[in-house]
């Protein structure tokens, strides 16, 4: 027989719901503070604190846009104002466009993301045969391909190489490291995927995504062609800093836009891209995309391995396609972020909270976009606050500290003006690497070697000794940095020099041979 509740035991029960509805309101309401209480005090300090001269943020949760804003201006020569609909280079951001067309592709039965790449791009080449005919698409889109991370983007940036011949140079790098072994970040996988994207589609890689994925999201406003940019007013113009100095420049505004990053695009027009992923291909109510494709692209294909987050924790990260994701505090949490000469950006999303964010800035020396993400994610998640950007800064104002140490240390080198052991004039010539090219050396003033490249016409470099036959390099574009560059001598003769530029651009280095002396 059953017992009838007591009265205090109904008493009990109506209170402990009275309390956990009182506790999800108080809750619900601590999660929002930050957001509405202090996030735009937040990104004011930040950007003072970094010296950045433009930010945009758009927050969705719940489907709704909750947050849309613009911070200080897009070009510090004209003074122009950041607004929710100001276009940024969204960079690598953008794989994630490239990987979401060639999934489309799978749902329409027109190509398999298991499928070789040869399959459908026969001209596909590699300088290993075996990588050639065993990589896949996957592989492409999942940073699996054996080579090294970041290999090959010296040749793209501010190069006037054609896709075309940029496949071709690439083609000649040899693997670092078996397929599928381990996360190696590539954007010549991307351009391969491009490639095939063009190859099956019948269409350009821009015509294509244009058409196909950003039309029927009502994404207008973004571009994926240089050329729309000359007639727009509201662009954001690149920024980087040099010994506190903010200066606008030319670089990254006119670079190539590739299947591997470049697309410009507006918070409030890439929060549209996050609720797509947010509701799995549904927007307003209205399927626009199969479920399934957003189920292929955010499912873990590489382990990327643990990465430390401002907090301290250090959470294992796989790489999706197109996505980065990781469990944070128990919530999964996507993202992927965008990088390059003047410009960060970052977006991402917390499906079990349905919540979602774009951040997009026309500054390259900072770590706002990395503290701003966990910060959003940490106020809905109801974590204690913990200001990440203030600790962030101080992690890179020792970083640069040291960066200037040693830029003094090599200025003082300079100063001692070491002769070479061999005069200057013997270091002039042509020199060749199979893979780039040429670059001729020759002797400007008493004291000072410059480098000419044959596909970088707008670059030169400086090179002044500092002892035996190593030179401090300074790049004219300051995205190549500053870097050492030692020559080789053999019988009393200049035979080659290894080329190296700053690692954010590439870390492998280019051994160029001597074929041809004078100037």
């Amino acid at each position: 027989m059953k017992r009838s509740p007591s009265k205090y035991s109904t008493y009990k029960t109506v209170l402990l719901l009275i309390l956990i509805l009182f506790y999800n309101d108080v809750n619900a309401q601590t999660k929002n503070t930050f957001i509405k209480d202090s996030l735009d005090s937040y990104i004011n300090e930040a950007m003072k604190m970094w010296n950045i001269p433009g930010v945009a943020v758009a927050i969705t949760k719940d489907d709704v846009l909750v947050y849309s804003k613009g911070f200080g201006v897009a070009n510090v020569d004209t003074g122009s104002k950041v607004d929710e609909n100001t276009l940024f280079p969204i960079w690598s951001m953008g794989k994630s466009f490239t990987a979401f067309s060639l999934a489309l592709l799978e749902q329409r039965n027109q190509l398999k993301l298991d499928d070789l790449v040869k399959h459908h791009f026969q001209n596909f080449k590699m300088e290993n045969k075996d990588y050639e005919n065993e990589l896949n698409l996957i592989d492409l889109l999942a940073h699996r391909i054996g080579v090294e991370t970041f290999q090959g983007d010296f040749l793209w940036s501010e190069s006037r190489l054609t896709t075309t011949q940029l496949l071709e140079k690439w083609s000649n790098f040899k693997p670092r490291y078996p397929i599928r072994s381990g996360f190696q970040y590539s954007n010549y996988g991307y351009l391969i995927a491009g490639e095939v994207l063009e190859k099956v589609s019948k269409k350009t890689w821009q015509s294509f995504l244009t058409a196909e994925v950003l039309k029927p999201l009502a994404m207008n406003r973004g571009t994926l062609f240089t050329e729309d940019l000359k007639t727009n007013k509201n662009v954001a113009r690149g920024h980087s800093k040099r010994k506190g100095t903010v200066k606008s420049m030319k670089a990254g505004q006119d670079s190539r836009i590739e299947p591997f990053g470049g697309m410009y695009s507006s918070v409030n027009e890439m929060i549209v891209w996050i609720q797509l992923q947010l509701d799995k291909g549904i927007i307003k109510g209205k399927r626009i995309f199969a479920e399934s494709i957003f189920d292929r692209v955010q499912k873990p294909y590489n382990s990327i391995g643990k990465m430390y987050l401002p907090d301290g924790s250090n959470p294992h990260v796989n790489y999706c396609l197109g996505w980065e994701t990781r469990d944070y505090f128990g919530k999964e949490v996507i993202t992927h972020g965008g990088a390059y000469h003047g410009f960060l950006t970052m977006m991402g999303f917390v499906p079990q909270e349905k919540l979602g964010f774009v951040i997009l800035t026309n500054s390259d020396a900072h770590e706002l976009t990395e503290a701003l993400k966990w910060q959003i994610v940490d106020a809905y998640i109801n974590k204690p606050f913990k200001n990440h950007a203030q600790s962030m800064f101080e992690f890179t104002q020792a970083e640069e500290i040291r960066r200037e140490q040693w830029l003094q240390v090599m200025s003082d080198s300079v100063a001692l003006k070491i002769k070479t052991k061999i005069p200057l004039k013997r270091f002039e010539g042509y020199y060749q690497n199979k893979i780039y090219g040429i670059i001729q050396v020759k002797l400007i003033g008493a004291d000072t070697l410059q480098l000419q490249f044959e596909h970088h016409p707008s670059l030169t470099a400086t090179l002044k000794h500092i002892s035996d036959n190593r030179f401090f390099c300074t790049y004219s574009n300051q995205m190549f940095g500053e870097v050492v560059i030692p020559f080789e001598e053999k019988n009393s003769k200049i035979v080659s020099f290894e080329l190296s530029v700053d690692p954010l651009v590439e870390f492998t280095t280019y051994q160029f041979i001597k074929f041809k002396e004078g100037s």
